[in-house]
């Protein structure tokens, strides 16, 4: 499908984007092990692999501002928290490391609300 305007809630701010050529969803990409990557020298690829990671840790910036932002107002009248989650071991394995999350938001939920009411969050997977 094409879009030409996207539209993205998070809390109380509103980010409006538009796109004059459209953008297709929905469909998942080439994984990068055939084509065009196979003729490129050593230099190439890691010049790519750097370029793949900046833009990666951007758009977890913005997941973790869009995060905070869906949730600032949802505790009521006391303060935002915010808290930085590690690991004990470096776990580098994304869907090892999302899975742990989930489950620790919905441990978190619990405890905080004893109810339904969930904790917001916006992970991809």
């Amino acid at each position: 499908m094409r879009v030409y305007h996207k539209v993205i809630q998070s809390g109380n701010i509103t980010e409006i984007y538009s796109y004059q050529e459209g953008i297709t969803i929905g469909l998942k990409g080439n994984n990068g092990s055939s084509g065009a990557g196979g003729n490129m020298t050593q230099e190439e690829k890691q010049l790519r692999e750097k370029d793949n990671l900046r833009r990666s840790l951007g758009r977890t910036v913005q997941t973790l501002r869009r995060t905070i932002n869906a949730n600032i107002n949802e505790w009521g009248k006391e303060k935002p928290k915010f808290m930085t989650l590690t690991f004990k071991e470096n776990v580098l394995d994304h869907e090892v490391a999302n899975k742990e999350f989930r489950e620790f938001i919905k441990r978190l939920s619990r405890r905080i609300f004893k109810k339904a009411k969930r904790i917001k969050i916006h992970l991809r997977s």
